[in-house]
């Protein structure tokens, strides 16, 4: 499914279909317990099923994360929420964090974009502020390391993010290096095969990473460039991507090559490949 600046489509072969929501832009969806739960960074987050669909809670809502406590939402605040079908309760409140570090974000309150678990301990990148981490998500602490953080991924020994500069990865959340190769508006962190994703604001926006993250190469492919927001690549088999813009593309990776499935679609903000069918 594809999360846009209008709404949610879901792509089957080169058929795309609008299911839901106009007028609201979403920046995540996730199936949980047979429900499709959506983070709009205008409307809030909302849940859509078989009885239709309902609002839950109020606000800007940019991730959904799926922990053994259940399904957790990040609205802005930072704040996290745990929900439960209709309704959510307060899980932390990380706005005292933004005040003591000054974190911000142009268009409102600054807001946890991704979540990652990284030996053992949870990790999030916060828009713009501190990398946290903590044994939960309710005991989140800043980390010394503060960027304008979009997409984290844990891959072996590393974790990866993604910033308005380029890729930076650690070893040990102490030390953190700008990966060769990253530099630009990089978002979508993506590990597919052999390989890492991701993208930058470009004519030619694809990048991989064949040594998990520490370098990028250009996939030399001309796509229609992703925008500020947008997380719009998802593998679908090694080597092959679904990438994901003002237009919707079958990347094949290793042959640099792209087949245009859908011409034009509203704005991306995120590709999912949905566990489950609803």
């Amino acid at each position: 499914m594809i999360g846009t600046d209008n709404g949610i489509y879901e792509l089957s072969e080169k058929r795309l279909d609008k299911i839901c929501c106009d007028g609201m832009s979403i920046y995540d969806l996730k199936s949980y317990e047979n429900k499709l739960y959506i983070c709009s960074s205008n409307k809030g987050l909302a849940r859509l099923g078989s009885e239709g669909y309902s609002d839950i809670l109020k606000g800007s809502c940019w991730r959904l994360i799926t922990t053994d406590k259940g399904l957790v939402a990040s609205l802005d605040g930072p704040r996290l929420y745990l929900v439960a079908g209709d309704h959510a309760e307060l899980l932390a409140d990380y706005r005292d964090y933004a005040k003591k570090h000054g974190w911000w974000f142009p268009h409102g309150p600054s807001h946890i974009t991704d979540f990652a678990i990284y030996k053992g301990v949870f990790v999030a990148s916060v828009e713009v502020g501190n990398l946290l981490r903590g044994p939960d998500l309710a005991s989140l602490e800043p980390l010394s390391f503060s960027h304008d953080q979009h997409n984290l991924l844990a891959v072996e020994e590393l974790l990866l993010i993604a910033t308005a500069s380029g890729v930076y990865y650690t070893e040990d959340l102490e030390a953190f290096s700008e990966a060769n190769g990253s530099h630009g508006y990089f978002h979508a962190l993506e590990k597919c095969g052999d390989l890492v994703l991701g993208h930058v604001i470009s004519s030619k926006p694809v990048k991989i990473s064949r040594d998990r993250g520490r370098s990028w190469e250009k996939v030399d492919i001309e796509l229609p460039s992703p925008t500020t927001g947008t997380t719009g690549i998802a593998c679908i088999g090694e080597g092959k991507a679904i990438y994901a813009s003002s237009g919707v593309y079958l990347v094949d990776l290793e042959n640099r090559k792209a087949e245009k499935l859908v011409e034009k679609i509203p704005m991306t903000r995120r590709v999912t490949i949905l566990d489950k069918d609803l």
